[in-house]
């Protein structure tokens, strides 16, 4: 549980920095999104088998839905998405396990 915790607090404070310290410094006119490269570095290294990488999804899709101009629940549903995505890459493609 503590583990969950502190993920989630990470990732919230990344997302925080994203949506305000970030776009101040854009490179070649554009902003990374560094969330989504943190989430799938995160998921990439994490066992496969784990389902931890849920609630810090939704978690930093809130915060980041707080401050974008889309509809609420379009982060959330982006970062899960790409942890279905990298999960299923996963399983099936790499050999470490």
């Amino acid at each position: 549980m503590k583990q969950i915790l502190f993920i989630s607090l990470l990732f919230t404070l990344i997302a925080f920095l994203q949506a305000s310290f970030f776009p101040h410094f854009p490179v070649f006119g554009v902003v990374p999104n560094i969330l989504v490269l943190f989430f799938v570095f995160f998921l990439v290294l994490y066992r496969s088998d784990s389902v931890m990488w849920f609630f810090p999804a939704v978690v930093s899709g809130l915060v980041l839905d707080m401050y974008s101009s889309a509809f609420i629940g379009f982060w959330p549903v982006l970062l899960l998405s790409f942890g279905f995505l990298v999960q299923m890459v996963k399983e099936r493609y790499a050999f470490i396990r």
